[in-house]
């Protein structure tokens, strides 16, 4: 029993390997329809929810306030969800060098903190970034663009995984570049599975329209894809994947 279960456990993963590989080699992004934004001065606001994220938070920011291509006016709002480490004490010292809001989130977990963030906001583009990311430099830019000249409710963005060397790593790294080019292959042609958080933008006024995190606000995930599956079913051509390779957070 055993000498037929190893083989075939073997052959499984080495075929998972290679079709994770074959959609990381064959993922490409399409630039060739990039436009850029009409200059507006709708603003957009950066969540950042954190929780005991005292020994990352700096580097979220830091990448934040590197952003090249101005986009008109943001703010940045760091909602903290009741950390019992140092990450205050942290913010309040990076808040000397970085303009900010530090508030605490009414009610715990990840969609209470997001909640009473986009309540806050006072733009009405909401960009949500997880606080173990960081930006690319041109990120917020080339998200910003796609998302005002297509017009859109929601645009998912791209998120990759920094691996070590290792062979291991490299596989990670792999896997996770084709779980996210297998989710914007199928949310781009009409079939919403998944997105993630650390890279997403959406609209204020269409997310309270719909209700928030709705019935779903109690999971303690789904601020991401179930959000972007009831943006979906509320205007499907208006939710999309970035297609631009710079649109990154890592």
């Amino acid at each position: 029993m055993m000498l037929v279960f190893f083989p075939f456990v073997s052959l499984v993963l080495l075929l998972y390997a290679g079709f994770c590989f074959y959609v990381f080699k064959s993922f490409k992004v399409d630039t060739s329809k990039a436009e850029e934004a009409v200059p507006n001065n709708n603003g957009v606001s950066i969540l950042i929810p954190c929780r005991n994220e005292a020994s990352c938070i700096t580097q979220c920011l830091d990448a934040i306030a590197q952003q090249k291509d101005a986009i008109g006016p943001i703010e940045v709002i760091v909602i903290d969800d009741h950390s019992d480490d140092d990450t205050l004490e942290v913010l309040k010292q990076y808040a000397s060098k970085f303009e900010m809001q530090i508030i605490t989130a009414n009610g715990t977990g990840k969609k209470a903190a997001l909640e009473t963030g986009i309540q806050l906001a006072q733009y009405p583009i909401i960009y949500t970034i997880d606080a173990d990311c960081i930006m690319g430099t041109q990120c917020l830019s080339k998200m910003y663009q796609a998302y005002v000249s297509n017009d859109l409710n929601m645009l998912c963005g791209l998120v990759s995984y920094r691996s070590d060397s290792t062979i291991f790593g490299a596989m990670q790294q792999a896997e996770s570049v084709a779980l996210v080019g297998i989710s914007a292959f199928m949310l781009n042609g009409g079939r919403p599975a998944t997105c993630n958080g650390a890279n997403l933008m959406f609209s204020k006024a269409l997310f309270n329209h719909l209700g928030g995190y709705g019935s779903d606000k109690q999971l303690s995930s789904g601020d991401d894809d179930l959000l972007m599956q009831s943006f979906a079913a509320y205007q499907p051509d208006k939710v999309k994947y970035a297609n631009h390779p710079l649109a990154v957070v890592y």
